[in-house]
């Protein structure tokens, strides 16, 4: 399929003149899997484009379940709802929206994948938005899909290489962590201690042996902490054996309801899944326990964040905690 798509569509080449990036008045930035991380991870690029363009209109289009992570962001003009089931049910829906993204004239497309793999669905729906700039990962067929081809880094932070992808134009663009604004944080303040998320469905869950020796640091200083999980990961509950298994809740909350009781902790315990990510751009004091993927690609090294692999260091630990949580009980 693949083969025959790139043999219909006509190849573009265009000359581009010296620093046209400077003129962009709208642009978007686009992902179209499922990935609840992923979708919070590309914001580090759409923050440097409009730190390097104020006036520029940005438009995000992401799998319709996550548009309301980009509320409220003041670099965003306007959230574009992806549902590819739905889409592809009636090949007519396509065209209509690739009619509309037409209509829009970006002048620049920001195909925002993996940085080590190349995906045909992003590189398809790119070359056929746009005749202007088309700016994605280089891998395998990229060069008949795009006309800016940006190197892919996996040995530095995931948000980090999608900002390699506007650093293509502006040399000396500065890159942003990714930062939410979805939730009004001025009528919220953090009433309870410690939250510890157990993990999400795969191999990203905290096992039973980790968490007992968190517990036993936490009662040893007596810190007062909850156990947590959402809705799919009921599994992992019921294969602890411990008493702890009593004391885990089950949080059953859309995206604006999960972003506020996050905020109702002064510090959180999570393993390297997507609510970490959504946790770290809420600022949220954040202890990353990573278990089975990587610190590079993944962790966050800056402010009130601290890395744990795999292992517990007791009295680092407990310092990060005490710094953060000031009610011990």
């Amino acid at each position: 399929m693949l083969f025959l798509i790139i043999r219909l569509l006509p190849q573009i080449r265009k000359e581009h003149a010296e620093n046209e990036w400077k003129r962009f008045k709208r642009v978007l930035v686009f992902r179209l899997d499922n990935r609840f991380g992923n979708s919070i991870l590309i914001l580090s690029l759409v923050q440097s484009i409009k730190e390097s363009l104020p006036d520029v209109s940005i438009d995000v289009m992401m799998t319709s379940s996550y548009v309301a992570l980009y509320n409220n962001h003041p670099a965003i003009s306007s959230v574009i709802p992806y549902n590819q089931k739905y889409l592809f049910r009636n090949p007519i829906r396509f065209i209509s929206l690739i009619n509309r993204l037409r209509r829009n004239n970006y002048d620049a497309i920001f195909s925002s994948n993996n940085p080590d793999s190349f995906s045909a669905s992003q590189a398809i729906l790119c070359r056929l938005a746009t005749k202007n700039r088309r700016v994605g990962f280089a891998q395998e067929k990229s060069s008949r899909f795009y006309s800016d081809i940006v190197k892919g880094n996996t040995n530095i932070h995931y948000s980090q290489s999608q900002f390699d992808l506007w650093r293509h134009f502006d040399k000396d663009a500065q890159y942003y962590p990714p930062k939410l604004y979805y939730i009004k944080k001025t009528d919220i303040s953090p009433k309870r201690n410690l939250l510890i998320w157990l993990g999400a469905r795969g191999d990203k869950i905290l096992s039973e042996t980790l968490v007992n020796s968190i517990l036993r640091e936490l009662k040893q200083h007596k810190i007062m902490y909850y156990l947590a999980l959402g809705p799919h990961d009921k599994k992992i509950a019921e294969n602890y054996k411990h008493s702890c298994k009593h004391e885990i809740h089950i949080i059953d909350l859309d995206l604006i309801e999960l972003g506020r009781y996050f905020l109702d902790y002064k510090c959180i315990i999570m393993p390297d899944t997507g609510p970490m990510h959504l946790v770290a751009a809420l600022g949220i004091p954040l202890i990353q326990v990573f278990v089975n993927s990587s610190i590079l690609q993944y962790g966050y090294m800056r402010g009130n964040r601290f890395i744990v692999d795999k292992k517990i260091n007791g009295d680092i630990l407990i310092q990060f905690i005490t710094q953060h949580v000031d009610q011990i009980a």
